[in-house]
């Protein structure tokens, strides 16, 4: 499926932040885009990875787990696995 007009613009605008490394700004644009399109399975790993970088690892691991559940078998499913255990960790 693709993404509605104003989650792809979430998408775009998170992208950019995240190559400028504005990450607060980053993972408030993916937020926003996951309350439009909660169903995007990479929209959560991405915010996922986000919130590891903010030190909110609770969060990051949810949201990563919230990507498996909806990806079970994506290709990198075992390294998502991983990153939930040390998100758990820290």
């Amino acid at each position: 499926m693709q993404l509605s007009e104003p989650a792809r613009r979430c998408r775009v605008q998170a992208e950019a932040a995240v190559q400028e490394k504005r990450f607060a700004d980053a993972e408030r644009y993916f937020e926003e885009l996951l309350k439009i399109e909660p169903w995007w399975p990479a929209g959560h790993y991405n915010r996922a990875l986000i919130l590891g970088e903010l030190g909110n690892y609770d969060e990051a691991a949810f949201e990563m787990k919230k990507y498996l559940a909806l990806e079970p078998e994506a290709p990198d499913a075992r390294a998502a696995r991983d990153q939930i255990c040390v998100r758990e960790s820290k």
